[in-house]
């Protein structure tokens, strides 16, 4: 049964209303299968809807329905899957007042649907308790905020997406020790590679990352490169003596960037939202992370290895700005997942980090798909070995590479924690 918070100083009746998705998104039609108003009221009909507070864990309305007539109180709350509604105009468990209607309607844009993820907070309030020490919430001229405060992890709710556990992940990494000798090659250009990972427009990722092999020019004690001349594509005459190594790893390169640069999914970093997100096509996906585990060895000692953000590079003809990319190691070691798991007192904390041998990293802030990177070392790039360490490393990137869950919650959360508990280490 769902859990209800009685309202100071008297006690008001719920109309329960069931959501759809994730459990927080309440759709037209179900808001006509439950009132009448929907096929009597006028749109043109006078509506004033303002957001006054959110206390108790519920979203407080002040709805004004008809010119010159009293404003109303509606409140709201969304409890596991369930959206309450209760007011002063009528409304109880039996019975949806015009008021309490016409509200949600408006919370719709009177659109087809609402999603009112942000308004999920109700296990976050003690019973009685009109603040939550969880969140900050400002209600003033410029409207509703509801955030999270600084100190604590994004949570996770019930509803919320989880990485789909395998009992035994396929691993792809080669494990035979790469050669790092190269030759030394004297030519007036410098031949490097370029990693063009995915530049996040919109919460679109156009592509998946991917080789490039570029010239450069080098400064004048030709110790280094600062500059790029031209990216090459697969027709380009390079200009330089290759390596039969550059030679193998360009056929590489250039397959997996005509394979990864074909727009076909959507992620949001850096949200709490990654389970709306669309997922990528899983034979593009796989066809890309086996081209970089072929690649890997051979990228043992390439020098000139170089780093950038972008979402419309092509070989060829775009030439990025040398500022915007920065040098990087694409390093052999096999980097292992682990996880800490904290018990906060009304909540627990899980963190994801990663051991690179017996020596355990934090990762950097940003996670280039399919690669993890030390927060002390960023420019160190550790190719994952499953696609399942994948999803998890996207998964965690999205809430900051850490979540917090109420104990509350804890029996929804539960099997996904068992199946890491399998599958990884805990720290």
């Amino acid at each position: 049964m769902a859990k209800t918070l009685t309202l100071p100083p008297a006690k008001l009746g719920y109309y329960l209303l069931p959501l759809a998705g994730n459990g927080c998104t309440l759709l037209l039609t179900t808001l006509n299968q439950h009132s009448r108003y929907g096929h009597m009221r006028k749109p043109d009909v006078y509506l004033q809807v303002t957001k006054v507070g959110f206390d108790y864990g519920l979203l407080n309305l002040k709805v004004v329905l008809g010119v010159d007539s009293p404003f109303k109180l509606v409140y709201i709350g969304l409890a596991h899957g369930t959206l309450q509604v209760t007011c002063n105009a009528g409304t109880d468990a039996h019975f949806l007042s015009e008021h309490a209607y016409m509200a949600l309607r408006h919370l719709m844009h009177f659109d087809q649907e609402v999603d009112l993820t942000c308004y999920n907070w109700f296990d976050f309030f003690e019973p009685g308790q009109k603040r939550s020490k969880y969140l900050d919430v400002i209600c003033d001229r410029l409207g509703l905020t509801i955030a999270l405060k600084a100190k604590y992890l994004a949570f996770w709710k019930p509803g919320m997406a989880l990485v789909a556990l395998a009992a035994a992940p396929v691993k792809l990494l080669l494990l035979n020790a790469p050669p790092l000798a190269m030759p030394v090659l004297k030519n007036a250009l410098a031949f490097g590679y370029l990693l063009a990972d995915p530049c996040f427009v919109n919460g679109q990722c156009i592509h998946l990352p991917f080789l490039l092999p570029y010239l450069g020019i080098f400064n004048r004690a030709g110790t280094g490169v600062k500059a790029f001349k031209c990216l090459l594509g697969v027709n380009d005459s390079a200009g330089v003596e290759l390596t039969e190594r550059q030679v193998e790893l360009n056929a590489i390169a250039f397959n997996m960037a005509d394979i990864a640069r074909k727009p076909h999914f959507k992620l949001r970093p850096g949200t709490k939202r990654m389970d709306s997100a669309e997922q990528p096509d899983l034979d593009t996906l796989q066809l890309v992370f086996k081209c970089w585990h072929h690649a890997l060895p051979l990228l043992q000692g390439q020098p000139y290895l170089r780093f950038y953000l972008s979402g419309h590079i092509q070989p060829g003809y775009a030439r990025p700005k040398w500022r915007n990319t920065a040098a990087c190691n694409i390093l052999f070691e096999v980097p292992k997942l682990c996880f800490s798991w904290r018990d906060k007192g009304a909540y627990y904390e899980l963190r994801l980090r990663f051991k690179v041998g017996e020596v355990v990293f934090d990762p950097y802030m940003y996670a280039p798909v399919f690669f993890i990177r030390p927060a002390t070392m960023p420019e160190n790039f550790y190719l994952l070995d499953s696609l399942q360490d994948v999803d998890l490393v996207r998964f965690f990137y999205g809430y900051g590479y850490g979540l917090s869950i109420l104990k509350v919650h804890e029996e929804w959360f539960e099997v996904f924690l068992e199946g890491l508990k399998a599958g990884y280490e805990f720290l």
